[in-house]
């Protein structure tokens, strides 16, 4: 957000307040969601390589599948939300202020 502070002050002051969030959080979670959707899958044949070059009778269960998938969707919630918050804080500043400020 901060990043953003002037590109998103003049988009509110065009009149585009809840648009301007809402793209600011979407830019953070897809690359998110990406990754966690990759992430799985190479995170199980990761966990099989290492199994496989471990010998020992102790080797280390996967997580149940429905395990790794509550991970996957908190993971973009906490990201979506992290993302949100600061773009409402800021976009609760009157955007004269921001442009005011970014001129000094």
């Amino acid at each position: 957000m901060l990043d953003n502070r002037h590109s998103s002050a003049l988009a509110r002051a065009l009149g585009a307040p809840r648009e301007v969030s809402s793209a600011l959080s979407a830019s953070q979670v897809l690359p998110a969601l990406a990754g966690a959707v990759l992430g799985i899958p190479g995170s199980v044949a990761l966990f099989a390589v290492i199994n496989a070059i471990n010998d020992n009778d102790n080797n280390a269960t996967l997580p149940p599948l429905w395990q790794l998938l509550a991970v996957m969707a908190g993971t973009v919630l906490v990201v979506g939300a992290l993302t949100a918050i600061p773009a409402r804080t800021g976009a609760r500043h009157p955007a004269a202020e921001t442009l005011r400020n970014e001129l000094a």
